[in-house]
């Protein structure tokens, strides 16, 4: 009997903050992917004129250690949130990599490598 009214009470007790959660808007992480910057880093044939004609904000810019050319650091801001974004490219300055990582992080997983097609760490 006390058991059963226990459950009782709990079922309720979930419901109601189940209701009161239902008012609640979830706080999703913003979509970066319509962000002029990425867009145009996922362009096919992108390169780094063309990047930083888009956003010549660059944090840093570097040669990378894993291949003959250089990567740029943004920080880009969407929705009052911000992320890290790298764009590297090869010695004729062709897009080779970006994503949502800093060069330094983009190197180390290994993402910045020459002869293959753009990969996105996102």
């Amino acid at each position: 009997m006390v058991m059963d009214r226990m459950r009782r009470v709990g079922v309720w007790a979930f419901m109601g903050s189940m209701v009161g959660l239902a008012g609640c808007s979830m706080n999703l992480p913003p979509d970066f992917s319509s962000h002029p910057l990425v867009a145009e880093a996922r362009r096919v044939g992108a390169t780094r004129e063309s990047v930083l004609a888009v956003d010549g904000a660059v944090l840093r810019a570097r040669p990378t250690r894993t291949v003959a050319g250089s990567c740029v650091d943004y920080q880009i801001e969407h929705d009052q949130q911000r992320r890290p974004f790298y764009v590297a490219f090869d010695r004729q300055d062709q897009v080779i990599s970006h994503g949502f990582l800093t060069c330094n992080e983009a190197e180390v997983a290994g993402y910045v490598r020459t002869g293959r097609p753009a990969q996105v760490a996102d």
